[in-house]
């Protein structure tokens, strides 16, 4: 495995209801069951439009859905088929949530539970 940076730039939430460019967002720790995305696209998923004003939790990234290259994978990662380092994967978190700051699409690494990442075929 590659070594992460320990920040990333990411959409977070603010103080006031809106997101805002942080480029000291933090890179989400492997944890046993994720895998880390290196992102390369995201995409505007309804829940995100839904997800400002009293919402927003200030300093956790913003964005559902992504997709990317796989750089580390959990001893325990659970995937619906199997996933490799260097893969091509698509898949969808919870973003701007209060317990997981760190986990969001709008960033340039993100944090994915296995279960909802799937390889993108060739």
């Amino acid at each position: 495995m590659a070594m992460l940076p320990k920040q990333q730039s990411a959409l977070v939430g603010l103080a006031d209801g809106s997101l805002g460019l942080s480029h000291e967002a933090p890179v989400p720790d492997l944890e046993d069951d994720m895998i880390i995305v290196q992102n390369v696209a995201c995409s505007i998923n309804p829940v995100d439009t839904n997800l400002l004003g009293d919402l927003v939790t200030p300093g956790a990234i913003a964005g559902m859905d992504f997709a990317g290259y796989v750089v580390a994978i959990g001893a325990q990662a659970k995937t619906p088929t199997k996933i490799e380092i260097g893969d091509r994967v698509c898949g969808m978190v919870q973003g701007m949530h209060s317990l997981a700051p760190a986990i969001g699409a709008f960033s340039q690494f993100v944090g994915a539970d296995g279960i909802a990442t799937l390889k993108v075929p060739d």
